[in-house]
């Protein structure tokens, strides 16, 4: 549960210090380590420890230690300015709640997220600034999250202290046929007049429009034509560079195609270019065959890909929202 926590990332070589983390018996809610909270800046951490790049979230360095745990700098945005406000720690030592009772003496409180798709809550202690992401059915802790007692307050304080229900993700695409309609189409031939030859001419572009048109219009697979439907967009558009004296030009062939799927936008796109000189028609015919293909291998990875969010993705996106707000600059 929860192996989103269990992040793995690649130290980079550098000759500073590693972390070692203290006793949270010793923890206070100012500093962690070498630490200070709402001081110490992305380019201080970089000074002081051996740092990583973050897997948790974009806003965070890990800082590698010599042991089996992971440690992350939560910092309020980007950039070497970036202020550290909290630490994200999965500690070894400690695989239960309880294994923090011999630290902090007093009991903590728990909120829970409004919505929850997996057993899981926040323990905290707010006079400390300790708390602690973990199973309160099984006890067992995923990871700790220290900062200071004012921004752990505030930001439990808008979480309910109730259980709330665990609930079952619904799919929204689970009856959808999966055919991908539009109802616009857009086709635009423009080849450049400079020195075009003549077979190029303006009935040759007109002929071209028609005849993508037609397929546009035909389309009735995976990616179907219907102007009865609402929305969905599909555009062409075939251009060209001057022709040199050598009537030679550069051929551009870029389609974009959008739609919207009970999973929300899909979107996809192929561009294809190539220079010219000669038996131009099927060399261009040919440009936009492999437009075309590129385009429905797009169409058809990112199909492949639609479905609703895993339990482990939506209790990921809810750790994140409780980061942000944990560790977002003070006005």
């Amino acid at each position: 549960m929860l192996a989103s926590l269990a992040l793995i990332a690649t130290i980079l070589p550098t000759q500073q210090a590693e972390i070692k983390p203290h006793p949270l018996s010793d923890f206070i809610g100012r500093s962690f380590d070498q630490i200070k909270f709402e001081k110490t800046t992305d380019e201080d951490l970089k000074k002081l420890y051996k740092t990583a790049k973050s897997k948790l979230r974009p806003e965070a360095l890990e800082l590698p230690t010599s042991e089996a745990q992971q440690i992350h700098a939560l910092l309020d945005g980007r950039g070497k300015d970036a202020v550290c406000n909290a630490v994200l720690w999965v500690p070894t030592e400690y695989r239960k709640l309880d294994d923090l009772k011999r630290h902090i003496e007093i009991a903590p409180e728990v909120a829970y997220p409004r919505t929850r798709y997996e057993d899981f809550a926040f323990a905290f202690w707010s006079t400390r600034g300790i708390m602690a992401i973990y199973n309160p059915t099984e006890g067992d802790l995923f990871a700790l999250v220290l900062s200071t007692p004012e921004r752990v307050a505030e930001t439990m304080d808008s979480y309910p202290k109730e259980a709330t229900a665990i609930s079952t993700i619904v799919d929204p695409g689970a009856n959808w046929n999966r055919v991908l309609n539009f109802s616009r189409y857009y086709v635009d031939v423009n080849i450049n007049s400079s020195n075009r030859p003549g077979e190029l001419g303006g009935s040759y572009q007109r002929n071209l429009e028609g005849d993508l048109e037609g397929i546009v219009r035909r389309m009735g697979g995976a990616v179907r034509y219907d102007r009865s439907t609402s929305g969905g967009r599909f555009d062409i558009k075939v251009s060209s560079t001057k022709f040199n004296d050598k009537f030679r030009a550069t051929f551009t062939v870029d389609m974009d195609f959008e739609t919207q799927t009970p999973y929300g936008s899909l979107r996809a796109s192929s561009y294809r270019t190539k220079g010219i000189e000669n038996s131009y028609s099927r060399e261009l015919n040919d440009l936009i065959d492999d437009a075309f293909d590129a385009l429905f291998d797009d169409i058809g990875d990112k199909l492949k890909r639609l479905r609703p969010e895993t339990k482990g993705e939506k209790t990921q996106e809810t750790i994140q929202s409780m980061l942000t707000q944990l560790t977002r600059k003070k006005a």
